[in-house]
C-alpha cells in the first residue's frame, strides 16, 4: 500500500483537490477551508490535506489567511488566485499537474502566512495570553496526541523567541499545565516579531520604505 511520503501519491493528492474545486465551478476569488477539502475528498488524510494546502500555496494556486473562529479556534481560509483558476481549469480538461514559480532560495524570505509561527501568532494577538499547550491544542486537530506534544514544543520555542524581542512578556509563575504563560506586550502587525539578524534587517528596511 502506497503511503503519504511516495512523491506521486503527493501529486495526486494535489491534483484530487483541484479536481474537487473543478467539480464545484470554483474560480479566482471563490474561498474554501481544510474542511471542505476534507469533505470534497473524505480519503485524505491530515497530513495530504496540510501537504495539499502547502503545494497550492506554493504553486501560487491559492493564498492563505488565517482566522479566528468560534471558541477562538484558529483555521485557514484559501482563496483562489488567477492561476490557480487556471490550473483548476486545466485540470479540469484532463491535463496533468505541473510544477509551479519558486523563488530565489538564497533570499531571506518573510514566513508563508500557511506557517505555524504565522498561525501562532495570528492567535497570540486574538487572545493577548497564551501559553504553548494551549495554542498546540488550538492551532492542531483534536485528537492527534503526537503533533499536539510537537506543536507544543514548537510554541514554546516561537513564545519564548518573541519574548527576547520584546513583544511578549513571560509570567514568572507557571500555569497548571506547567507551560509558562506569555502576555501580548507590542503588537507588531500580522506578521510574528523579528528575532534573526537577517528578518530584523528586513522588518528594518520595510519600516523605512
Amino acid at each position: 500500500m502506497a503511503t503519504a511520503t511516495n512523491k506521486t501519491d503527493l501529486r495526486w493528492v494535489t491534483s484530487a483537490v483541484l479536481v474537487a474545486l473543478a467539480g464545484r465551478d470554483k474560480s479566482a476569488g471563490d474561498t474554501f477551508t481544510s474542511q471542505d477539502m476534507l469533505q470534497w475528498v473524505p480519503s485524505l488524510t491530515l497530513a495530504q490535506r496540510k501537504h495539499a494546502a502547502h503545494t497550492l500555496i506554493s504553486m501560487g494556486f491559492v493564498t492563505q489567511e488565517t482566522r479566528i473562529g468560534e471558541r477562538a479556534r484558529s483555521y485557514s481560509l484559501y482563496t483562489i488566485t488567477a492561476e490557480g483558476e487556471a490550473a483548476i481549469k486545466a485540470i479540469a480538461q484532463g491535463k496533468k499537474l505541473t510544477s509551479g514559480p519558486k523563488g530565489p532560495h538564497q533570499v531571506d524570505r518573510q514566513p508563508g502566512s500557511q506557517t505555524f509561527a504565522v498561525r501562532l501568532w495570528a492567535l497570540m494577538r486574538a487572545r493577548t495570553i497564551l501559553d504553548s499547550e494551549t495554542a498546540a491544542e488550538t492551532l492542531v486537530d483534536a485528537g492527534d496526541d503526537t503533533a499536539i506534544a510537537k506543536a507544543s514544543k514548537n510554541a514554546q520555542r516561537y513564545l519564548a523567541r518573541w519574548a527576547s524581542t520584546g513583544a511578549l512578556s513571560a509570567g514568572r509563575e507557571r500555569e497548571a499545565n506547567g507551560c509558562k504563560r506569555y502576555v501580548l506586550t507590542k503588537d507588531c502587525g500580522p506578521m510574528p516579531p523579528a528575532w534573526t539578524p537577517k528578518a530584523k534587517a528586513r522588518q528594518a528596511a520595510q519600516t523605512n520604505e
